[in-house]
């Protein structure tokens, strides 16, 4: 199933972007089910702003495993990643493999992970998804022998406009942007919106009961995963 951003920009706005060095960054949502503190890293990256901007997703995920430290600005490196569906099992076991298995939450992606050969090495694990026709990183989250990791998927994007160029991957704690959040709604797919220098950000259609739209402060405080949080709380949150 696909989903669609269209973000629209005019003459002005896209040329003084392009002037101060702005790109726009992406965000991608997931729910962490024990409602602990994951991480989110950047997961695309429009460097070659363009008066209509298209973000296209499918919903296609892929769990990983990483040693990365989750710091701010870190470049999360994984390179294994296995394609996951609802309901799998991820294990790391003590060979450093990762395994896919049945879990037994059929609506969430569930890990796990053995004891390791050297007990003090600390593992993160995660959820990737195509991005730029490749497989990036888009949130993370610390786990340990005998702990069970549930992630469950959920459209929500968040997109910044930023000076501060970022890899893919990059874990982002706080940033000094204009950003907004945009929540999906079950039955949409497709969404348009514009941001204009003077006016910021701007959907096309805000009265739509279905779409939830949230223009955040300037200083961002990302901490994710931000879908189990209630609206009324998310200014709070990144404020």
């Amino acid at each position: 199933m696909q989903y669609e951003i269209d973000l629209k920009l005019d003459k002005p706005t896209l040329e003084k972007l392009i002037e101060e060095g702005f790109s726009l960054q992406v965000f991608k949502g997931a729910n962490n089910v024990a409602k602990d503190a994951a991480k989110v890293a950047v997961w695309k990256s429009v460097e070659e702003l363009l008066e209509l901007n298209t973000i296209k997703w499918e919903e296609d995920y892929a769990g990983y495993f990483t040693a990365t430290v989750l710091k701010d600005e870190a470049v999360i490196e994984a390179t294994d990643f296995s394609s996951l569906k609802l309901g799998d099992l991820y294990t790391l076991n003590s060979d450093g493999e990762g395994i896919v298995s049945k879990g037994e939450r059929s609506d969430s992606f569930n890990y796990a992970m053995e004891q390791q050969r050297i007990p003090e090495d600390q593992f993160y694990c995660g959820l990737g998804s195509i991005a730029d026709n490749k497989i990036s990183p888009f949130v993370a989250i610390n786990i340990a022998p005998q702990f069970f990791v549930q992630l469950e998927p959920h459209e929500k994007i968040l997109l910044m406009f930023s000076q501060q160029p970022r890899e893919i991957g990059t874990i982002t704690v706080q940033s000094e942007s204009k950003a907004i959040l945009i929540d999906f709604p079950t039955d949409k797919r497709k969404i348009e919106l514009s941001f204009d220098e003077n006016t910021g950000w701007l959907p096309s259609d805000p009265a739509d009961p279905r779409v939830t739209f949230l223009i955040l402060p300037l200083i961002l405080l990302m901490k994710f995963a931000i879908s189990h949080l209630k609206m009324n709380k998310l200014i709070e949150t990144f404020a």
